[in-house]
């Protein structure tokens, strides 16, 4: 039973109760037990009309939500799910990909919740493109509930120490890590794949392409990266661009930025970010170009068939 329970999205939470909230909580569990025989009669006068009602509801709710996530369009849902980023990838074929999840647990778990299928474990990989704890702290308390196929690597062992030892846990419940190279691609189904550009000391450079779209993921940018991504982009122009390090300016430069004709730029940055991410500097550098960002926009969602682009966020139509 507790297997099963813990696969359902949004079942497991992080709660800080204290002492008044574990007695209240105790209450009301002596409570259910004191006067159960008065739960159960109330439960019998209702009758099992309006239990089949309340199944058949969920019947078709289940159907709905089956349907509602069945396309072929790829979907990239930039999370709002504390500091780091957090990034799921719907593919063509229905397969889904995280990429870091931030370090907020209970927000990641309602996020995920909301776009994985109802009642499935499915994700095939989870992807570690930046060792910053505040990246994947959150998805390594709780990847037995979503069991990922594969744990990609890509980034060096040069995090904290807490970092790995988050990866000797996990691999100790049976989930191998895979350490990926620069170059390596990904097959994502219908031939929308997801590339690894390059990979410095914090992480990897990711680019993600379906037919005549593209889109720049530099999660682990830093400076000894940055004249290879310049060099790259000189040749590629994405049509969504994620902004480096939370729009951080030095690893967001003009001469960088002005090499891109991007239809939409992204921001993934905590509302409670602490060091004055965006900068003023890009934000008026970007001002006539389609920004968005988490802080402000909660979630963001970019589709795309390989030819059309729909952008849909949380806080604006």
């Amino acid at each position: 039973v507790v297997t099963l329970f813990a696969g359902i999205r949004g079942s497991e939470w992080q709660i800080e109760l204290g002492i008044v909230g574990l007695l209240i909580f105790y209450v009301v569990i002596a409570a259910l037990f004191v006067f159960r025989k008065r739960i159960l009669d109330w439960v019998n006068r209702i009758g099992f009309g309006w239990l089949a009602f309340v199944l058949m509801i969920f019947s078709v709710l289940l159907l709905v939500d089956g349907i509602d996530r069945v396309d072929n369009r790829l979907q990239i849902t930039f999370l709002d799910a504390g500091e780091g980023c957090g990034i799921l990838v719907k593919t063509p074929e229905n397969r889904y990909v995280l990429i870091g999840g931030g370090n907020d647990r209970n927000a990641l778990a309602d996020a995920l919740g909301a776009r994985l299928p109802f009642l499935s474990n499915d994700l095939d990989y989870w992807i570690v493109a930046n060792n910053h704890e505040e990246n994947l702290s959150a998805f390594a308390g709780m990847i037995e509930t979503y069991s990922p196929k594969d744990v990609l690597w890509a980034a060096n062992l040069e995090g904290t120490r807490y970092v790995r030892e988050m990866m000797v846990a996990w691999e100790a419940d049976g989930f191998e890590t895979i350490f990926v190279e620069d170059g390596q691609k990904l097959d994502l189904g219908d031939g929308a794949t997801l590339t690894i550009l390059a990979i410095g000391r914090n992480g990897a450079v990711l680019s993600i392409d379906y037919k005549d779209f593209s889109m720049i993921l530099p999660l682990g940018l830093d400076f000894d990266l940055l004249p290879e991504l310049e060099g790259y982009l000189h040749g590629h122009s994405p049509d969504a661009y994620l902004l480096a390090d939370g729009g951080f300016g030095p690893l967001n430069p003009p001469e960088l930025l002005n090499t891109l004709d991007a239809v939409v730029y992204i921001i993934e940055v905590d509302s409670d970010d602490g060091i004055d991410r965006p900068l003023i500097e890009m934000l008026e550098f970007l001002k006539d170009e389609v920004l968005l960002r988490t802080d402000l926009d909660g979630w963001i969602n970019i589709s795309t068939d390989g030819e059309q682009l729909w952008v849909e966020t949380e806080n604006k139509p």
